[in-house]
């Protein structure tokens, strides 16, 4: 599986805790990820402070922000089991 396309979604309210990735895979599957888990993550924190949360890219096996952090498919899935990194 690998990941076609990736964008933000945001919920009421403009902060980090706001904001989740809308995540679509090449068999046709979509997760809505939230980035709550990463509101602690100096990295996150200062995407958001910059305004660069929101443009987030893809290269089919991650999810990244240029000059920034990433999260790898297997970080994704990890997440949406709502298991701790």
């Amino acid at each position: 599986m690998k990941i076609r396309s990736v964008a933000t979604a945001v919920r009421e309210g403009e902060g980090l805790l706001d904001t989740m990735l809308d995540i679509h895979f090449d068999n046709g599957q979509t997760i809505l990820l939230s980035l709550e888990s990463r509101m602690n993550d100096p990295q996150f924190i200062q995407l958001h402070k910059n305004g660069q949360l929101t443009r987030p890219r893809t290269d089919g096996l991650r999810v990244y922000w240029q000059n920034g952090p990433s999260l790898s498919l297997e970080e994704i899935m990890a997440i949406t089991r709502g298991e701790r990194l």
